[in-house]
């Protein structure tokens, strides 16, 4: 089995991670694979700053430890589609999750040979750079949210050069897309419908992201239930005031705006309702319904729409930002925006320590195999840490590897850090 020493040891503590790297890793067929990805996630868990494979292995026969991991990770044909299904079914048993939420990863990388990599302009660095850009889908509760479902960016060359895409092992039914085809196939997979066991909406933060004129009225045509923050210049169109031309004319009287200003109308209309239960002393959250495009404009022919609230967190206090979300749930389920609002605050310190912590840059391959194959070991890192060693005392002075032990069909090797 797998187990850490740490400052105070625990008996129970070891069993729990030994229990959850055997589940989520089961399906591999073979138990030295087993046994490296125990490796691989104890050191996610462990090696600090850069969770490169070389100082993972380090202290550790390091030349034909390095290469082993190497040849797990990029070379090594393993499925990773049910490890994922495993972490989902560990975060529904465990965790009861509120709300899945959908989110964007940039990863830096230099050079032109890395699966998905391309320049791109990149809205919170304010600059064009070298970089995957890797979609992730993640179960989120009361202070927790971890990724359980990945996707990359395959735009470009990467869409259409068979030889680019047979250097990277992309798969030949791996079809290209640009960013909110991507994450639209990501959602597709899992939603909707509430399974009773699984949460039926999705959160999502759009500020910034080029791909939220795409995304937002696809998610509504789809029926997904969603919840999503948005930049005041999305597109919008304002519900109208009591008619006052005929019904043939409606249309016209839908004045086609953005969310901003559509704020700033309704608000000069008095036509925004505060939200209950969301009263502060600094912020109203106000609401109104809109409608939205269904599609891109193509032309000057009339566009379907399709209706959704606009809701409006306005900060009474100097110096704060106007927030603006848009959602396709019904009247009764208003009284769950707050919730939903703030599990999405909560997402973002999550991603940050994904990001910063877990190895999610250090990944070394080109393969598109092997971009999964990290991913999926950095998520089953991630979600053991946030629901299963949750509360662990101590600092980590000295780790010790029993490395799958007998009941997940390995040998014990031993590393001292």
């Amino acid at each position: 089995m797998i187990h850490m020493l740490e400052r105070l040891p625990d008996v129970e503590r070891r069993a729990e991670l030994a229990e959850f790297v055997c589940s989520a890793f089961d399906s591999l067929p073979r138990a030295d694979q087993r046994r490296w990805a125990a490796f691989y996630v104890n050191g996610l868990l462990t090696v600090p700053r850069r969770k490169s494979i070389r100082n993972m292995a380090d202290g550790h026969l390091v030349d034909s430890t390095v290469q082993s991991l190497q040849q797990f990770v990029n070379q090594s044909p393993w499925d990773w589609s049910p490890i994922r299904g495993k972490l989902i079914d560990f975060v529904a048993e465990k965790a009861s999750p509120q709300a899945w939420i959908l989110d964007r990863m940039v990863i830096p990388k230099r050079g032109a040979h890395s699966v998905g990599v391309a320049r791109r302009f990149i809205p919170e660095q304010g600059r064009t750079m070298n970089s995957q850009l890797g979609a992730g889908l993640f179960l989120a509760g009361a202070g927790y949210s971890v990724p359980v479902d990945w996707s990359i960016v395959l735009s470009g060359k990467w869409a259409t050069d068979e030889g680019w895409r047979a250097k990277s092992r992309v798969p030949g039914e791996v079809v290209g897309a640009d960013e909110a085809g991507t994450m639209l196939g990501l959602v597709g997979t899992h939603l909707p419908a509430e399974t009773g066991r699984l949460p039926g909406i999705l959160l999502a933060d759009f500020c910034g992201n080029p791909a939220a004129t795409q995304l937002v009225p696809a998610l509504a045509r789809r029926g997904t239930p969603f919840l999503v923050q948005v930049d005041e210049a999305q597109e919008a169109v304002g519900m109208p005031r009591p008619m006052t031309r005929p019904a043939r004319h409606a249309e016209h009287q839908h004045s086609r705006t953005t969310v901003g200003e559509l704020f700033r109308m309704l608000g000069r209309q008095r036509a925004l309702s505060p939200l209950r239960g969301t009263d502060d002393a600094c912020t109203l959250v106000l609401s109104a319904l809109v409608r939205l495009p269904t599609r891109m404009p193509a032309g000057d022919g009339p566009r379907p729409y399709v209706t959704q609230r606009l809701v409006v967190e306005w900060p009474v206090c100097e110096n704060e930002t106007v927030r603006y979300w848009l959602t396709n749930l019904g009247h009764d389920r208003l009284a769950e925006l707050p919730g939903f609002i703030s599990l999405l605050r909560g997402h973002r310190s999550e991603l940050a320590a994904l990001r910063n912590d877990f190895g999610v840059l250090d990944f070394e391959g080109r393969s598109f195999p092997g971009w999964h194959h990290h991913m999926t070991l950095v998520s089953a890192a991630f979600t053991y840490d946030r629901l299963a060693r949750r509360g662990t005392p101590g600092v980590v002075r000295r780790r010790e590897i029993s490395r799958i032990g007998p009941e997940c069909g390995g040998e014990p090797v031993t590393l001292a850090g």
